[in-house]
């Protein structure tokens, strides 16, 4: 039975070779979550009906090495399914998106006057950046590894815009290009 599993076991690895190409991988690794359930579920069944047909004395011999071979071919394909799911390279999954533009400081601290400033923000833009002064030391916030903080004068910014239009996070995220949770928390603050 040696060469009936080896030949199992190059079928599986040309199943899962590396050659295919590399957008079917990619599409792959994002169901790596279901390969490992499934493993332990598959797994739980094979192990389940082993042990009610396999040990069954009164089987025919040849239904037993029937089952035998199934769950050799089952355990291999197993085997390295969970290979290939421990040895891939995982994909990145980013803390914040990166690339965001600085449309606050490009477009409205560069472009806007005085009557676009009252338009959006009901404010001037020495009067916001009055407010932003007196609530640096409370507001101040530090860059870390992972990504930049907001600048107070830009938190200041979403709070007055939020206050002014009555805008839900999701659109003042869309407007000032950040997450909505990070506006949520900007808000709230």
């Amino acid at each position: 039975h040696r060469p009936a599993t080896s030949a199992a076991i190059k079928h599986c690895k040309g199943i899962m070779a590396p050659s295919r190409s590399a957008s079917r991988l990619q599409k792959l690794h994002r169901y790596r979550p279901y390969f490992v359930a499934l493993l332990h579920s598959v797994r739980r069944v094979m192990f389940g009906v082993a042990s009610l047909c396999f040990w069954n004395k009164k089987r025919p011999l040849r239904h037993r090495v029937m089952i035998r071979d199934a769950m050799v071919g089952c355990h291999t394909l197993i085997w390295v399914v969970w290979q290939w799911v421990q040895t891939s390279p995982r994909q990145k999954i980013f803390w914040c998106y990166p690339g965001r533009s600085q449309w606050f400081h490009d477009t409205v601290l560069q472009l806007w006057d005085d009557r676009q400033w009252l338009e959006n923000f009901r404010m001037m833009r020495r009067t916001l950046f009055g407010v932003a002064d007196k609530l640096r030391p409370y507001l101040m916030r530090r860059d870390t590894v992972m990504r930049s903080a907001v600048p107070v004068e830009e938190r200041v910014a979403i709070g007055v815009y939020f206050l002014a239009s009555r805008s839900c996070y999701r659109t003042i995220a869309l407007v000032f290009q950040k997450g909505s949770s990070t506006v949520a928390s900007v808000v709230i603050e």
